[in-house]
Formats: structure tokens, sequence, C-alpha cells
């Protein structure tokens, strides 16, 4: 039998994997958009980043006050010398509501107080309502040596070294409150901060204490208590000039000078000016300093402090806000008025940030991983197709936009049902649970003409049935054992009211339920 001839080798065509010159120049093309767009990308997130430390680098800058001019200040015809003027005299409030009052050289604390009617055509005329002596209100045998206005009445130094509150009120003045400020040294001053809340009292060795208004645990009435206190100077001061546009204050002396921010209780910048200073004076929106020395030249000074409540302690500190029985951890940056305290701490915005989390992982890994497990080994292919479109737009949505729906939409939607909430979320087991239950009683004839991968659609039906029945259910739940005893004696049926009785803990309506609902839209995809 002759041997077989040996099989040629195949022959591989070599032209057959020859790529064409327009793909070849297509690949380059995209490989160079790829490494322009990775590239882009990279530099704009570096871009994003110096942006922000751009912006907020001046929130860690110090304060600076920087020398302007000398200018000469002799006495001219018709100028008034700065000493006459009496800082009492001052238009204290916004509501219409016009303070006076000033010491006589006989002892009498002079009070005026006007009000201002609107009319149709603009404001009105200014009307005296009330004038008055209100020494008498002091304590027996204090003599006044100043007098302050405040947002609320009068703080009045006495010679003693205490100071006594006057409180104006609908039935007029009303002596409120006497406390001494310094029980070692001796009282120097007294100035009132602006909005006329907290008062600037400094001693005689250069100490500074802020008093602020407030309700005291157990009180009934807004006391002045110390909140604050600095050591700025290494003297006695001769002069405190408040800001009339924040918090801070100028304290300062012959030699030394100092700017301060009462709501952190720091001292921003020390200086020296070189000369000996007489008196001091302010600009109108306190961003001009003029120094008289007393050869009566003005030093004038450009105060820069665009940020003076920012800093690591306004940030992550407790700080004791005006108004506040104690210090506290506050966001609230903004106001309507001047006179507001911008609170900048940082801390519960991040305790937010994860107590949001956590509640919408509590939420989002159970259903997640369930649904993953579900979808990859028993859903139905076709409803694959279905489940995989619907990921990708949950997970395309803004957290921005579901912030701003949970707190338009969803947060007042439930805020007076949450014990229907509670109660439709329990209902979801266990009618899972109640389901599964009679599923394996079925006839396996019945079970079996089920389509594969059908069964979501056995259970959508009892859910949705009980956690209808629990929503109704819960105003039935509230009005029989959430109920509240209100500060009269009376009860009320009120979940809002009952939560911080029954745990001691505040009930906010925009709480960690809605966000947990809320980013879990966010997380499980």
């Amino acid at each position: 039998m002759p041997e077989s001839e040996p099989h040629p080798e195949p022959q591989t065509a070599p032209r057959r994997f020859e790529v064409s010159r327009g793909i070849l120049r297509m690949e380059r093309v995209m490989h160079g958009v790829i490494v322009f767009g990775g590239v882009a990308v990279i530099v704009a997130v570096f871009g994003i980043f110096a942006f922000i430390l751009r912006e907020i680098a001046p929130l860690f800058q110090s304060a600076r006050i920087t020398p302007q001019a000398v200018l000469s200040a002799d006495e001219l015809p018709g100028w008034v010398r700065a000493a006459s003027v009496d800082p009492a005299l001052v238009e204290a409030a916004h509501s219409g509501r016009r303070v006076r009052a000033w010491l006589e050289p006989d002892g009498a604390l002079k009070t005026e107080v006007r009000r201002q009617k609107r009319t149709l055509m603009g404001d009105g005329e200014w009307l005296l309502e009330r004038e008055e002596n209100a020494a008498p209100l002091l304590p027996e045998g204090a003599r006044a040596q100043a007098v302050r206005v405040l947002a609320e009445g009068l703080a009045v130094s006495l010679a003693d070294g205490r100071v006594a509150y006057l409180h104006l009120g609908a039935q007029g003045w009303e002596a409120r409150q006497v406390f001494r400020p310094f029980t070692d040294t001796e009282l120097a001053g007294i100035e009132p901060l602006a909005g006329g809340v907290s008062l600037i009292c400094h001693d005689a060795t250069g100490r500074a204490r802020i008093f602020s208004l407030y309700i005291p645990e157990g009180g009934a009435q807004r006391l002045f208590g110390q909140t604050k206190e600095l050591h700025p100077l290494s003297a006695r001061a001769t002069f405190c000039l408040p800001l009339p546009l924040n918090k801070s204050f100028l304290l300062g002396n012959a030699r030394e000078v100092a700017l301060c921010q009462a709501t952190t209780g720091t001292v921003r910048l020390r200086f020296q000016p070189g000369h000996e200073v007489a008196r001091a004076a302010l600009g109108g929106k306190g961003r001009e300093l003029a120094l008289f020395d007393p050869e009566g030249r003005a030093h004038l000074y450009a105060v820069d402090d665009p940020h003076p409540e920012g800093g690591w302690r306004a940030w992550f500190g407790r700080v004791w806000y005006e108004g506040y029985p104690k210090p506290v951890h506050e966001w609230q940056s903004s106001s309507g008025t001047d006179d507001f305290e911008p609170k900048l701490s940082l801390v519960p915005l991040i305790i937010g940030t994860l107590k949001g989390t956590f509640y919408a992982l509590l939420v989002a890994v159970p259903v997640a991983l369930l649904a993953a497990m579900f979808t990859a080994q028993f859903l139905n292919a076709r409803l694959k197709g279905v489940v995989k479109p619907a990921m990708e737009i949950m997970a395309s949505l803004p957290s921005v936009v579901l912030g701003f729906l949970a707190a338009l939409w969803l947060a007042p939607l439930i805020e007076g049902r949450v014990p229907s909430v509670l109660l439709a979320l329990l209902a979801l087991p266990l009618a899972a649970l109640l389901t599964g239950w009679l599923w394996g009683r079925l006839p396996l004839r019945l079970r079996a003409a089920l389509p594969h991968g059908a069964e979501p659609f056995w259970l959508l039906p009892p859910m949705l049935l009980l956690a209808w029945a629990g929503w109704e259910l819960g105003p039935v739940l509230e009005r029989h054992w959430m109920v509240a005893v209100l500060p009269d004696g009376s009860k009320a049926a009120d979940f809002r009211l009952w939560w911080p009785q029954f745990t001691g803990l505040p009930f906010d309506q925009r709480n960690g339920m809605v966000v947990g609902f809320m980013m879990g839209f966010a997380v499980i995809p």
C-alpha cells in the first residue's frame, strides 16, 4: 500500500489581515481624541480644585490695617470737637422707634422715645411717644457714669463698676438686671455691638468681656450673660469702636490698637501705630480708621478684614452665639440684615452628610444586593432589558435634583403621615413572608403555570395591598398611642409633638428618613 503523501501546510492570504489606510488613520485620530479627552478631564478636575482653592483662600487670611495718609486736623470754624459728641445719642432699631438717652449734670438719666408712622406717601413724621427720667430705676445710691442705647433698652455704667440693664417694654422702662462685669478690676467702659444685643465691657488691665442677651435655663426673660473673654491689650483701653456691619470691634489706647471679633472671641490683629493716639474714629462702613495724635494730626488707615467670622474655631468648634443659652455647633450662613451673626459651623453639615449616607445605605444596600442577585439569576431575559435602562436612568439623576425633590415634595407629603410611612414599611416584609408562605402551599400545577421570572408580579398585589392598609392605619395608631401633653395640660394626637416627649430627640421635617428615601435612588444603581 503506497504511502500517502503528506498534506500541504495551509496557506494564509497575507492580504486578508491587512488593514486599510483609512482604518489606521481613523485609529490614530481616535487615539489622539481619547488621550486628549483623558488629559482634559484631569486638567479640568485640577482646574476646579484650583478655582475652589482660590475662592476660599480669603477665609484663611488675617486682618490687615494699612496706613493711607496723614492729614492736619486743626480745628476750623463751625467744626464740632469729637469729645463733645455723646455716643448715647444714637438712633437704634429698625422698627420705626428711635431711642435717645443722655446724662444730665445733676445725675438725671433723660430718655426720649419717638416713633415714626408710615403713610401712603412714605415715611411719616417722628412723634414723641415717651419722655422721662429713668434715674429712679437705677440701684439706690448708684451714680451713672455712661449710658448706651441697646436694641431693647439701655445699658448704664455705674460708678461702682456695675452695669444696669433697663428694658423698654410696652408699659415703659423697667429695671431688669444689674450685673458686675469684673469682680477683680475696675470697669473702664462699655459699648454695644452692632445690633444692640451684645455689650463690650473692658477693664483697666486691657481685658474685654462680651455679654449677650439670652434666656437662661429655667428663666423667662432675656438677661445679659458673659459669653466671651479676650485679652487684646496690655494696658487700659481709652477707646472702643464697634464696627457697624459685623460683630468686630476696635479696642485701643495711646500705644496699641487691637481688632477683635466678638462672635468667635478672637483677636484678629494687634498693631502699634508708631505715634501716640489721643482719639479714634471709624468710617461709615468700618473700612476706614482715623487715629488722632495730640498734635491734631489725623492718621488714616484702611481696615481690611472681609471675613472676620471665619476660622477654624467657627468651622469646627462650639461657638456661643447671641441669643443662645450655651455654645453650639450651628450652620446658618445669611440673613436679611447686617446685624445678623453668621453661624458657619461645618460640623452639622458633616454629621448630616454622614447620617444621610448611613440611612441611605440602610435602605439601598439590601435592596440593591438582593435585586442584583435576583436579576442576574432568576429574572426573565425580557425583563432584564427593562431593568438595566431603569438603573441607568436612576444613576443619571443628580443628587441636587434628588435633594430638591426631597425638600419640596417628599418632606411636606409625609410630614404629617410619619406613622403611616412606618406602618407601610413594616407591611412590606410581612407581605413578602405571607406571600411566600401561601405560594409554597399552592398546587404544583398552579405554580408551574406561572412563567419563569414572573414571580415579582405575584408579590406586587399583596405588598401593595398591605402597604395601603398600613398607610390608612397610621392615623389610627397616632390617635390612640401617640398622644402628646401640651404646656396647658391638654392632649393632642400628633406624632411631631409626641416624638420629642417620648424619645427626647427633636423632630425635623426634613429628617434622615426623607434623606434615606431619596438618596437610596442615588446609591442603589
